[in-house]
């Protein structure tokens, strides 16, 4: 069971699937990337970006705030 905790917590999203989880398009998505309106991301590599799973449905629970509300709060 632990392992599940563990394993679900690195869970990494691409833009794409941000994108259909928010009923966004994915330019909204690097829209507000860019103006600091989403959870950080994490970028592997050069090219390739992802959010983390815990962190976007941490910020969906708390009614999407303000990254200083969201930050503050974890």
């Amino acid at each position: 069971m632990k392992s599940e905790a563990i394993e679900k917590e690195a869970l990494l999203v691409t833009s794409k699937e941000l994108a259909k989880m928010l009923s966004v398009s994915e330019r909204t998505i690097w829209r507000m990337a860019k103006e600091k309106q989403l959870p950080r991301a994490v970028t592997l590599g050069k090219k390739s970006v992802r959010w983390k799973l815990v962190d976007i449905t941490d910020w969906i629970s708390m009614d999407c705030p303000s990254m200083k509300k969201f930050e503050a709060n974890n």
